[in-house]
Parts: structure tokens; C-alpha cells; sequence
């Protein structure tokens, strides 16, 4: 950063490294979350165990590029099938000959495009092995990941604790650039709403919630459109009248999964070494492998009367 390392304050009096929840996680919370699923996956590799995770993350990717119409849904097919299921696989999954016989098929049709049902089938073949997987991992790797030492790090290292944190927010927002800021405003913008709306007395949205709603929307649509695709954006626009609790759950973890590679970066800085400190870590269990931060598209609109993004969060809230 090329400036002398701010030191982060430590938090002596409060619980921002408090990690008792994090011992309450559901396999979907770390599967769904970058940084937990990394830390999952470094827990499983020190086990020797990670094949796994590791078909259950392929699974989600294929199945997201079908949702999404994307090309490279049937390569990922075929990943999956030459690195899980064909017979010598080098992370091969305990299934039936007569499954990875009619996987196999499936795939040679959609290639061949001699069947409209063939990327049906190959869905409908992967989830039931998919969910075996889940079910075995959710009862056997889970309950001893949580209990780990990559577990405890994982939790206060979270990037979450930080950016809720002004002073370790500032300093980290120095290391990132403008679309990082963007993703970070929606991150802040999106969790707010969540916050004061769980204090609602009555549980029930205001009318106060879905004015919220509708400007957190205009401010941050380029955004969430970035991250989450115009389908989930326009989703989101159809129910700010009604504004439930989860209306930005998608965009709010999208957000954070995009902020998440600056942060393992910025964890290897000298600033984001007396993060690490203050948390109470003398030593980091692993080096975390992160997923490649997120290409954003250009900031510019084709919509001369686009509102900007530039969001301060607490602004008449």
C-alpha cells in the first residue's frame, strides 16, 4: 500500500471475535460462503478426505451454469464425470456402474446433441449422488471441521467481523479498488437492512422497510446486477413492495463472496498482519486458496439517468 502499517485496535471490551455461532454453521453455510468453504476445503486436504467437498463444488458450479444458460455447462459436466465418476477417477465417488454407465451416456448425447432431454438427465443423475455426498459429509466431516482449529480461524478472521469494525474497515479499504468499494457498499447497505429489520418489534416490514427497500435498490442496481445477474435483480424489484426479511440474502452473500479475495490478500499485509494479531492468532493454521476475485464489468451505464452506486449506508436510516 505503500504507506506505514496502520495498526488495527484490538477489541478488548467487545465480542466482534466472539465465535459461538460460527459453531452453529450448516454445511450450506460453508458450501454457500468463499471464505468458510476454503477453509473446509484446507481442513479436508489436511484429512487426506477432500473429494468429497470437492465434487459437492463442482455439482453447485454445473448446476449454477445450467441455471445461468451458460456454455460452459457441459464442459463442467464432463469435468465432473472424468475427475469424480468414471472408473480410476483421481477423486473417484463411491457409485454404481449402472449410474456412471447412464451418466456417461447422458453426456455423449448433449455433446452430440442427439438428445433435447440429455442436460436434464445429467442433472437428475449428479443430484442423487450429490446428495449422498451431502448427507455423509453433514454428519461425518462436518461435526469434526467445526471442533478444529481451521474452524476457530476461519470464524474470526471472517471478513464480516471486519468490515462491521470502522477502524479495520478503513484500513482495508485503502487496498481495494472502485469496484471493491461498490461491492463493500452493498455488503454494508444490504446487512443494515437485515439488522433493522430483525428490530422491528412487531417482526412484521413498515412502510419505513420498503422505502429502504426501494432506495437501496436505486442506489446499488448496477451492482447487484453485476453480481447477481438482471433475473435476481428484477426478482428483487418485484418484492421491495413487500420487502421481506431475505430480500437481499443473495445479494448481500454475493457482495461478500466478491470482497473476499481482497481480503485473503490484504490478510498477507503488513496492516492485515495487525489484523490478524488483534484477533488473538499468533500463527494461521493454512494459507487459505481463495477463488479469483470477480471480473466486474465496466462501470458505466447505458442509462443516461442511472443513479450512481457512491452509497453512504447510514445516510437517513
Amino acid at each position: 500500500m505503500g504507506k506505514k502499517a496502520a495498526k488495527v485496535p484490538g477489541d478488548r471490551v467487545s465480542d466482534r471475535f466472539d465465535i459461538r455461532g460460527e459453531t452453529q454453521l450448516t454445511l450450506e453455510d460453508l458450501l454457500a460462503d468463499h471464505w468458510r468453504l476454503s477453509y473446509l476445503k484446507s481442513f479436508t486436504e489436511a484429512e487426506l478426505s477432500n473429494e468429497n467437498v470437492a465434487f459437492m463444488v463442482r455439482v453447485r458450479e454445473f448446476e449454477a451454469a445450467v441455471t445461468a444458460g451458460d456454455a460452459q455447462a457441459r464442459a463442467l459436466g464432463d469435468t465432473i464425470f472424468d475427475s469424480h465418476i468414471k472408473a480410476g477417477a483421481p477423486e473417484e465417488m463411491a457409485v454404481t456402474a449402472r449410474l456412471r454407465e447412464q451418466l456417461k451416456q447422458a453426456l455423449k448425447q448433449w455433446k452430440e446433441g442427439t438428445s433435447s432431454t440429455a442436460e436434464v438427465s445429467v442433472s437428475g443423475l449428479l443430484a442423487s449422488t450429490y446428495q449422498t455426498v451431502y448427507r455423509n459429509v453433514s454428519f461425518d466431516v462436518l461435526p469434526r471441521f467445526l471442533a478444529s482449529e481451521h474452524a476457530i480461524e476461519m470464524a474470526k478472521l471472517h471478513p464480516s467481523k471486519a468490515m462491521l469494525y470502522e477502524p479495520s474497515r478503513e484500513v482495508f479499504e485503502r487496498s481495494i479498488d472502485e469496484d471493491g468499494d461498490d461491492w463493500l457498499a452493498l455488503w454494508l447497505a444490504a446487512h443494515e437492512y437485515f439488522e433493522r429489520y430483525m428490530s422491528l418489534a412487531s417482526g412484521w416490514p413498515t412502510e419505513e422497510t420498503s422505502q429502504r427497500a426501494a432506495r437501496l435498490v436505486k442506489l446499488h442496481r448496477k451492482t447487484m446486477a453485476k453480481l447477481c445477474g438482471e433475473a435476481e435483480l428484477k426478482g428483487i424489484q418485484r418484492q421491495v413492495g413487500e420487502a421481506p426479511l431475505e430480500l437481499f440474502d443473495t445479494a448481500r452473500l454475493s457482495a461478500l463472496n466478491a470482497i473476499q479475495p481482497s481480503w485473503a490478500l490484504f490478510l498477507d499485509t503488513e496492516d492485515g498482519g495487525e489484523y490478524v494479531k488483534s484477533a488473538g492468532i499468533t500463527e494461521r493454521v493454512t494459507k487459505e486458496q481463495h477463488p479469483p476475485a470477480f471480473v466486474a464489468q465496466s462501470r458505466k451505464s447505458d442509462d443516461p439517468n442511472a443513479e450512481s452506486d457512491e452509497y453512504d449506508y447510514t445516510a437517513g436510516w
